[in-house]
């Protein structure tokens, strides 16, 4: 389906996360196959769907669905699982369903039958914790079988959730995972960003984006297959829930060559403080910063251009996720294209 040229984004189904796919731009969006992850929860499957449909329409998309509520039946005595990926189906949609090793028997059987039905394989999600099993081989195997699948319909994910650079050794994942050359697609995604940004002072900061760099810098390294990009984004690899009374900063993300650039502005609900007009102020200085690729880059370099030109409008934490995640999934597989000089 796709080589190391391809880009892999793990993110959340989020409004912010949602909005920022939808408005990639289409050339960016083909060499881009997101695992999406919904959240916990009550989801009408149809509802979700639908979603789907309108944020990313025909193109191919990994979908984590193992959280979605299994309590409530669905259109009778049918899976929640099954009804979403039926009407998935229905609708055209090319998402491949998302499993892994822990997954109770409902929701591998529902994976099982759209795995048939829907035609389109399946992807099984490794985590740290799978990989030192030492029935990792047998166990991969059992759920291939399970799936009704072979492995070349099958496509792996590698996710190492947080970034640490003895688990990033591409040769070493290469030579733990059974069959590492039969998977229809090979994977390892890893996130560095920090889980807020408290640790930093107002102002202007780099924070380097270790699970790029330490991909890169092994482009070289002699493997018997080169596994594609994944990351997180510019989000930490766990989600932390929001509670009445947070006091988000005005801070801008942007990624860049290395690293990503924060524009770290105070809480916004700071006594006697800036509040929202901390947003066109340090848009303004992006702006004029080398490193702005212009407004005409992406949608999110577009946000940031129009918001320090308006400062009537200054925008809220969700809009400035949602630019700063679409500038990043551009910068990112523009990067990779680059690479590859493709």
């Amino acid at each position: 389906m796709f080589g190391h040229t391809h880009y892999v984004p793990i993110l959340r189904w989020k409004r912010a996360e949602q909005k920022a796919l939808r408005e990639l731009f289409p050339a960016d969006k083909h060499a881009i196959t997101p695992l999406v992850e919904v959240p916990g929860g009550d989801h009408n499957p149809r509802e979700l769907a639908e979603q789907i449909a309108k944020t990313w329409g025909h193109d191919h998309m990994f979908l984590d669905v193992r959280h979605l509520a299994t309590r409530v039946p669905y259109a009778g005595d049918t899976h929640p699982v099954t009804g979403l990926f039926n009407i998935a189906r229905m609708l055209g949609l090319k998402v491949i369903p998302v499993t892994g090793l822990l997954c109770d028997r409902t929701y591998q059987a529902a994976i099982s039958a759209d795995s048939i039905t829907g035609n389109l394989g399946a992807c099984i999600r490794l985590f740290k914790s799978d990989l030192v099993r030492s029935s990792l081989a047998a166990d991969l195997e059992g759920l291939v079988s399970a799936l009704r699948l072979q492995a070349a319909s099958v496509d792996l994910v590698v996710d190492l959730q947080i970034f640490g650079s003895s688990r990033h050794d591409l040769a070493a994942l290469c030579a733990a995972l059974p069959k590492v050359t039969k998977w229809r697609t090979l994977t390892v995604a890893s996130g560095s960003f920090p889980k807020d940004l408290t640790g930093l002072t107002v102002g202007q900061h780099l924070l380097p984006r270790l699970e790029w760099q330490s991909w890169k810098r092994q482009l070289s390294t002699v493997l018997p297959r080169r596994p594609t990009y994944g990351d997180y984004a510019m989000l930490h690899p766990y989600l932390s829930p929001w509670f009445p009374g947070m006091n988000v900063s005005a801070s801008v993300r942007y990624t860049i060559d290395e690293h990503w650039l924060i524009m770290r502005g105070e809480g916004l609900l700071n006594k006697k403080g800036a509040g929202h007009a901390q947003y066109p102020a340090n848009a303004e200085l992006l702006c004029h910063r080398t490193e702005y690729r212009g407004p005409q880059f992406s949608y999110g370099d577009k946000y940031i251009y129009e918001i320090a030109l308006k400062k009537e409008r200054p925008g809220n934490p969700e809009t400035w996720l949602r630019a700063g995640v679409n500038h990043h999934l551009t910068f990112v597989v523009r990067q990779i294209t680059n690479m590859f000089g493709l």
